[in-house]
């Protein structure tokens, strides 16, 4: 693509100026100061919008480039006091921009195919050089000329990805390292954490253990505690008992007595028995009677009575000494239990002082706990 036509009005030097070039080599030519270089600034400032001072031809309101390319596209740049604007042409359609700031509308760069460079932060112009430039950009350095090369052949987007991709070895590298240096740690915690674990397992078993033991005893402590408060029961029953008997006792005459009138009891009924049969006797036996009338049937029935409640007091006090050996046993057995209760208890005490955690609570043991454990 190449301008076929310029068209200049009211532009520096030259008020109405056409320029027709060729697809070739175009060269300009003419005595200093004919308006060479306006003929350059004006193809600077309607393609690339680069302005400078005194556009306007002195004495004229409005100025205008029209450059019209090979391929019927043409760009007409009007400026004036109250205008600044672009008319953009394309086939039939026509295209009006107005108030246009330093950058070209977009529209308008995409149908000229022009754009300017940007190389290391500074932007420049290939198609166009200032009037005193050396050639070949040999103003520039040769690292500066490098990068161009690279942007206009595309090498610079394979040194683009070259460098992405050696920031991004670099970063995978580093994240690996972190990556294997989290795994090491990560493994080595959980072996800690494994073997933490077998101590831990091995000491709740032990705890465990000894705590059903506790809990063993604790329910054995409970049965004699029980069977230390029936005993108590017992003796209070026991001491009922005996303060009844002792009463009994006292209201009772003694077995002497009462057997002697037992006897005489018995004499009597067979003197009766006798005397049914053998009233021809019957002054021996009314002489015997006589000899035992204070006994009668009613002191019989009250001597019944009396050795049923010989018999009663003699079961009672047989079973108070038979409680009496049995509370003496469980005491026995209750001082045993206690014993080996304590002893418990204070493992106890010192294997949860030494493991420092309580294995049924998991809560931290301190010597306030410890003192609060009791039977």
């Amino acid at each position: 693509m190449w301008i076929r036509q310029l068209i200049l009005t009211n532009f520096q030097k030259h008020s109405n100026l056409t320029l027709d070039f060729t697809s070739g080599l175009n060269v300009l030519y003419g005595a200093t100061d004919m308006g060479k270089s306006c003929i350059r600034r004006a193809i600077a400032w309607v393609f690339y919008n680069k302005t400078c001072q005194g556009l306007r031809k002195e004495n004229t309101k409005k100025t205008s480039v029209k450059g019209v390319l090979n391929n019927g596209v043409s760009i007409e740049r009007i400026k004036s006091a109250s205008l600044n604007t672009y008319i953009l042409t394309v086939g039939d359609d026509k295209k009006r921009f107005d108030s246009v700031g330093r950058e070209i509308p977009e529209e308008i760069q995409k149908a000229l195919r022009t754009s300017l460079i940007d190389i290391s932060g500074e932007t420049i112009n290939l198609n166009i050089a200032d009037q005193i430039a050396l050639p070949f950009l040999m103003d520039k350095s040769g690292t500066f000329r490098s990068k161009l090369f690279n942007k206009l052949t595309g090498s610079e987007i394979t040194d683009k990805v070259l460098q992405d991709l050696n920031k991004d070895i670099l970063k995978i590298s580093r994240e690996d390292k972190l990556v294997k240096e989290d795994l090491v740690q990560k493994e080595v915690q959980q072996i800690d954490m494994a073997k933490n674990k077998t101590n831990l397992e091995h000491k709740y078993n032990i705890g465990k253990e000894k705590y059903e033991k506790i809990e063993k005893q604790n329910f054995l402590y409970s049965k004699l505690n029980e069977l230390s408060n029936k005993l108590i029961s017992n003796e209070a029953v026991q001491g009922i008992l005996i303060e009844k008997s002792s009463k009994f006792q006292k209201e009772i005459p003694s077995i002497i007595d009462l057997r002697k009138k037992e006897d005489k009891l018995g004499q009597l009924i067979t003197l009766k028995n006798c005397s049914i049969e053998n009233e021809n006797n019957s002054n021996l036996v009314k002489n015997k009677i006589k000899t035992f009338k204070e006994i009668s049937t009613s002191s019989l029935e009250k001597l019944k009575n009396i050795w049923s409640k010989i018999d009663m007091f003699k079961n009672l006090n047989n079973k108070i000494s038979v409680r009496k050996k049995q509370a003496k046993e469980i005491k026995i057995k209750q001082e045993e239990v206690n014993n080996k209760l304590g002893k418990w208890i204070n493992r106890y005490k010192e294997e949860l002082q030494r493991r420092e955690i309580c294995p049924t609570c998991k809560q931290k043991i301190t010597e306030e706990t410890v003192k609060g454990i009791k039977l």
